[in-house]
């Protein structure tokens, strides 16, 4: 059941019937794992999305341009049509979290000549229905975590005095910290652990953090205050050239994101969201893994008619969910869209396209794709044996253009185009090891006599996998199968054979090589003795892909 809410009373309503505001379950997007979480028409949009991973929330513009009424909405991300709104007047910040919706409220009638002041922060339970009262004093912005608010406070003359801490469950605020007068303090942010903001000082912008209780440190000085958000060990900052960088506050390593005009990011420590503008559109909507360094495309909007203005505005990603409002208009008009983030990694499978096209084949194994050049390689050099299903679709990593099969990831090199090494395999039996916390460097190697040993690694290919390595390789062109088309097929060994349990719980001879890991089975029949191990779904299983 919908409700309609204003500070300290709970009005029976329907003014979820003004147009586009309902929020039923949108269409699917069978490519990119999103729904439709509200709809509105371009004159009276929906705007700024928000969400905790379980709930989703959303503004609905001003219903008249005398009254700066607006409408604040959520809904459960598995459940949209269940709605919950209230009714706010100039709205200047607002969250969802913890199962509370809560926000800046700056009068409380919505009149188009004589508002009534009200400051304060309110909310309201989105579970019990409760109303909810954090503070009754003017403030500035706010920003929560759990069932923590953090707001700015201000004096009379609505300048910030301070920065507040206080439960939506009730108790005394706690005074963070205190600003001099004057002084100019903008974009709070509050992960649950740390309250960040920007104030200005010296004619430069200063990024400032403090965990409760202790003093505040200064995470980075910039000329240009643009935007920055904080979550877990990362910064994340945009500059005004137009970069978007990462800052690892305790190893100090820092990324730069994305060169490409990045606009209206937000992370939640792990992953960045933002928007990319392509042919000077914010259409496309990108993720990136602060883990394993990876970027991947969540939505692209820049296939639109022509008549089309598109646009992507504000996004936001939290507890395993992200949302983003959009507007495609006239043809769309504006809509908020959420999904969770399992839905959109490349892992997520796609759906039987019901089509066919000469350049790509999908598998229902695992819902995915191969396509031109990766599908072409699979092809020509193994196949299922060697390689198995796709796991994942195109995206990103390490500079390339990247794709995981259940035992390998491919890579493509566009500065070896035209030679055989264009595709190349990642070393995923080194990462392997490196994941497990072993360096193949200390183990015990063979002796220079021992057959097929190496003296590149100074490790022996086990006679019980030496006929399968050389009987294998990538087509290079060699008569047969050469040694060197083993290597490149393979690598090096990296190990000599030794009895270890693997991932299905199986005790077999092992042994690691650069691209793989072979295990020998004597119980299977002859052809199927040596089998490789899944390393592709192993490094995407660590990863929590």
């Amino acid at each position: 059941m919908s409700t309609l809410r204003t500070p300290g009373r709970i009005i029976a309503g329907a003014l979820l019937a003004l147009a586009g505001l309902v929020g039923s379950l949108g269409p699917v997007s069978a490519a990119d794992g999103w729904v439709v979480i509200a709809t509105g028409e371009f004159t009276n949009d929906v705007s700024d999305a928000r969400t905790d991973g379980i709930y989703v929330a959303w503004v609905y513009g001003a219903d008249s341009p005398a009254t700066s009424c607006n409408t604040l909405s959520a809904a459960p991300l598995a459940a949209p049509a269940d709605v919950t709104s209230v009714t706010i007047v100039r709205l200047a910040s607002f969250a969802v979290s913890g199962g509370a919706l809560v926000w800046e409220h700056l009068v409380q009638e919505c009149h188009p000549y004589t508002p009534v002041a009200a400051p304060g922060i309110y909310g309201v339970d989105l579970e019990s229905g409760a109303d909810i009262v954090v503070t009754v004093e003017p403030t500035g912005e706010l920003a929560m975590a759990g069932r923590e608010v953090a707001w700015t406070a201000t004096n009379e003359s609505g300048q910030v005095a301070a920065i507040r801490l206080a439960s939506v469950d009730g108790g005394d605020p706690q005074t963070l910290v205190t600003f001099e007068p004057a002084m100019e303090v903008a974009q709070l942010r509050f992960d649950g652990a740390r309250v960040s903001w920007a104030e200005l000082r010296d004619s430069q912008w200063r990024i400032m953090s403090m965990t409760p209780g202790e003093e505040p440190e200064e995470l980075l000085v910039t000329v240009e205050q643009r935007w920055f958000d904080v979550a877990s060990d990362w910064l994340i900052w945009q500059e005004g050239n137009g970069l978007l960088q990462a800052h690892n506050q305790v190893t100090g390593e820092t990324l730069t994101i994305d060169e490409q005009t990045p606009y209206g990011a937000s992370t939640d420590g792990r992953y960045v969201l933002w928007v990319r503008a392509t042919d000077a559109t914010r259409s496309t909507l990108r993720a990136y893994d602060l883990l394993t360094r990876s970027r991947f495309t969540v939505a692209d909007l820049s296939g639109q008619s022509a008549e089309d203005t598109v646009g992507i505005r504000t996004t936001d990603i939290g507890g395993g969910a992200l949302a983003w409002d959009v507007y495609v208009y006239p043809s769309l008009g504006t809509q908020i869209r959420a999904a969770y983030l399992s839905g959109v990694l490349p892992t997520a499978p796609r759906p039987d396209p019901g089509t066919t096209d000469p350049n790509w084949d999908w598998y229902p194994e695992t819902g995915h794709y191969l396509s031109w050049g990766f599908r072409d390689y699979w092809r020509l050099n193994g196949g299922l044996p060697i390689f198995g299903f796709p796991l994942t679709e195109e995206f990103e990593e390490g500079g390339f253009t990247v794709q995981f099969s259940e035992r390998q990831r491919f890579e493509w090199h566009p500065e070896l185009v035209g030679t055989p090494y264009e595709v190349l395999l990642g070393r995923l039996g080194d990462e392997l090891l490196l994941a497990q916390g072993r360096q193949w460097m200390d183990f015990p190697t063979a002796a220079p006599a021992t057959p097929h040993y190496v003296p590149e690694t100074g490790h022996a290919i086990a006679p019980e996998f030496w006929d399968y390595w050389s009987s294998h390789g990538l087509e290079l062109g060699d008569p047969g199968i050469s040694y060197r088309e083993s290597v490149a097929l393979f690598g090096f060994p990296l190990s000599e054979a030794m009895v270890e349990t693997n991932a299905d719980g199986d005790t077999v001879l092992t042994q690691y090589f650069e691209r793989a890991v072979f295990e020998h089975h004597p119980a299977n029949p002859p052809e199927h003795q040596v089998l490789l191990r899944r390393l592709g779904a192993e490094i995407l299983s660590a990863r929590g892909w």
